[in-house]
């Protein structure tokens, strides 16, 4: 049986949980979806928010809470959710694209500078691969932030937590990530004023998360940290093994500390032998761009070289806490054997 790329990592007294919820008859929108969207709140140390039934709905709520309409532009990297795009038009915004730092993923400072020109109304800043960007340049531009955690939340830059720099914070909760609820998003604000506009908003009382999905998330919480500890023990061994082969990891700039939501490779060779390889010690791995802005985009006339470049060369191999110990030495030894 081979090992598949991601796994959502829910244990038995996850489903208790779950299951204590569904005999209350209480699994409809409630109080349990504003209890987790606290306690997310509190552990980005931000004042609150709200869940909404998906993802998408929660990119579009966090738009609303930084004023996008229709005919307003918004920054996005081109290594970002192709989600992203049909969100943006959906509205009638325009996405302007930039490029990415080719060594990390994740939206170049100096690119964003120049898209300024574009005036955009809002930065979508997405943590490509649980990567962090240049914060303080970022925010420094003059324009809202909203902080898309989906795949760096537990992300940090020493004494402060990722998700405080921005004006908006947003997460998914679906299976492959960090803290799942099986669906849903998070929206979060910095201040109380945002919070109440938040609650206010029409498509935040139509999209809210159920009590049902919002008991496993709040079963999750309460193991956030081990799950980050874990993710960040299994990359170590991960980055060891790598080193004995020609391909390369991302890497991480500056002294920030980053979550791994999964283990990117940059491959130096034919990405389908890798695949051949790793499906022959089944293996099973990811290309980590596939559904990215710059893989959506029908026509880029060279422009964003470093996403195109990553698009093509980049894989996930698997990491997750549920991977267990013997598993993790396992894919281990694949990585120091890639051909």
């Amino acid at each position: 049986m081979s090992i598949p790329a991601f796994r959502p990592t829910i244990k038995r007294r996850d489903m208790d949980s779950v299951l204590s919820c569904m005999i209350s008859d209480r699994i409809g929108p409630g109080s349990l979806a504003l209890q987790l969207a606290s306690e997310l709140a509190g552990y980005l140390g931000l004042a609150g928010g709200g869940c909404c039934a998906d993802y998408p709905a929660a990119v579009g709520l966090a738009l609303d809470m930084v004023d996008v309409a229709r005919g307003d532009r918004v920054l996005v990297s081109a290594l970002s959710p192709s989600l992203y795009l049909d969100v943006l038009r959906r509205r009638g915004a325009e996405p302007v694209v930039a490029d990415v730092d080719p060594d990390s993923g994740t939206l170049r400072a100096e690119e964003a500078e120049k898209c300024m020109t574009a005036a955009p109304k809002a930065i979508l800043l997405h943590y490509t691969l649980g990567f962090i960007p240049d914060l303080e340049a970022l925010t420094a531009l003059g324009v809202p932030v909203i902080e898309d955690l989906s795949q760096g939340l537990g992300g940090n830059l020493g004494t402060r937590r990722c998700g405080t720099y921005g004006d908006i914070c947003v997460l998914s909760l679906e299976p492959e990530c960090i803290v799942t609820c099986a669906h849903g998003g998070a929206v979060l604000a910095r201040d109380r004023r945002r919070v109440r506009e938040l609650r206010d908003q029409p498509a935040a009382r139509g999209s809210r998360l159920s009590n049902m999905n919002a008991s496993l998330g709040l079963a999750q919480m309460r193991q956030i940290e081990g799950f980050i500890a874990t993710r960040k023990e299994i990359a170590q061994a991960y980055t060891r093994a790598l080193l004995q082969s020609s391909h390369k990891p991302l890497v991480q700039k500056g002294e920030a500390d980053n979550t791994y939501y999964s283990f990117p490779v940059l491959l130096e060779k034919n990405i389908r032998e890798v695949k051949h390889y790793a499906r022959r010690k089944d293996v099973d791995i990811a290309l980590a761009f596939e559904d990215s802005v710059v893989s959506a985009l029908e026509e880029s006339n060279g422009r964003y070289p470093n996403a195109r470049l990553m698009s093509m060369r980049c894989v996930l191999f698997p990491l997750y806490p549920m991977l267990g110990k013997r598993n993790v030495e396992y894919v281990s030894k694949v990585l120091s054997t890639l051909p």
